[in-house]
């Protein structure tokens, strides 16, 4: 079901795709590509109408236990000349395993001043495609991670959950509408 149409007539200004995609590999490791491209519909000090703000790559290698083997990144189109510079600090996160803890671990290690804030965002997406990807493939198998249980979204919670839900979200918005004093 697509959205309904916008509530007023609007410009486009802006267009962000990022595609992942998993790959299951010979040696037993599956390798997990990101790319994001930025473009704009009008022309900016950086570039033309249309031709790429950002265009960055990343790959991770993951064993079946999906820990990190090795992690490629590239950037073919970015806005500064330094951004290249923060392709190897992603480096260190070869090691780390995708599951709970994951983002603050990303944060941690590739966060702020250490990394590229576009490589890191392509990180997220790229976590729940390898769950997505592998999973079933592993499971069929016999030896796959279990699928996440109950609670961990509103699709597997149970009514109970999805009441408590339902009026916590009316109780917000009752309190939003009385005025403050």
């Amino acid at each position: 079901m697509p959205l309904p149409p916008p509530a007023a007539q609007r410009k486009h200004i802006h267009t962000r795709r990022i595609a992942c995609e998993v790959y299951e590999r010979e040696d037993g490791l599956w390798d997990v590509e990101a790319n994001m491209i930025d473009t704009k519909t009008y022309d900016t000090e950086r570039g033309k109408a249309g031709q790429p703000l950002h265009n960055m790559w990343v790959r991770l290698t993951l064993s079946e236990d999906m820990v990190i083997r090795s992690i490629e990144s590239a950037m073919d189109a970015f806005p500064q000349a330094v951004c290249p510079m923060a392709v190897h600090p992603m480096q260190d996160l070869i090691g780390l395993k995708i599951g709970a803890g994951w983002q603050a671990e990303v944060r941690k290690r590739v966060g702020g001043a250490l990394g590229c804030t576009h490589l890191r965002e392509l990180l997220a997406p790229m976590a729940t495609t390898a769950m997505q990807g592998m999973g079933g493939v592993l499971r069929a198998r016999g030896t796959g991670q279990p699928r996440q249980g109950k609670g961990t979204c509103y699709a597997k919670s149970d009514e109970e959950d999805r009441a408590r839900y339902r009026l916590a979200v009316v109780a917000r918005a009752a309190k939003a509408a009385v005025p403050a004093r």
